[in-house]
């Protein structure tokens, strides 16, 4: 009898544990897997930004070159487009999963309880396959991905800069604006 009622009240306490256990922590393997899915994003967000900057260049001139003085303005141009590409990848890249979540279109391949792997030591590679905060995940790391994803569009100004410079001096345009022949 005494033996019976242990086991019912060991198996009604075990039972209630699992009817009333929360989630843990993800495993480590789960941790990495979708680190290196953030991980993979973030560099695709740079290399947008970098080209998203010389499209934006480009196509402002003719979207916007008779309204709006920036546009009309090759070298002002640059730096607008770079900050817009820079913003919209930041927009994408850091804001998205913060307000929105993983788990949906462009972070599909991230499960939402990424964000509780904040606190588990998975053995995270870092930015830029650990150039940037080896053994920290990626999520954790949002100033450094703006300064990264700034950076890349900045790059793609300079870009940008540097294939107006090369149009100018190759067609003449300088010297005919300054009076002289081409």
């Amino acid at each position: 009898m005494r033996i019976g009622r242990q086991l019912l009240t060991t198996a009604t306490l075990l039972l209630a544990s699992v009817l009333v256990a929360q989630p843990g922590l993800p495993r480590r393997t789960s941790c990495l897997q979708w680190d290196q899915a953030y991980n993979q994003i973030i560099i695709l967000g740079m290399a947008g930004a970098a080209i998203g900057s010389v499209v934006f260049w480009l196509g402002a001139a003719f979207l916007f070159g008779r309204h709006a003085w920036w546009a009309a303005s090759p070298r002002a141009r640059v730096w607008v487009a770079a900050f817009f590409s820079g913003t919209v990848a930041e927009l994408l890249v850091v804001v998205w999963p913060r307000v929105l979540g993983f788990g949906r279109a462009l972070f599909s391949a991230i499960d939402p309880q990424y964000v509780d792997c904040q606190t588990t030591p998975f053995g995270a590679p870092g930015l830029l396959y650990g150039l940037i905060g080896p053994g920290v995940n990626a999520y954790s790391q949002w100033p450094a991905i703006t300064g990264l994803l700034y950076g890349a569009a900045l790059v793609g100004g300079v870009v940008a800069w540097l294939i107006s410079e090369a149009i100018v001096r190759s067609s003449g345009l300088q010297t005919t604006a300054q009076g002289g022949e081409a």
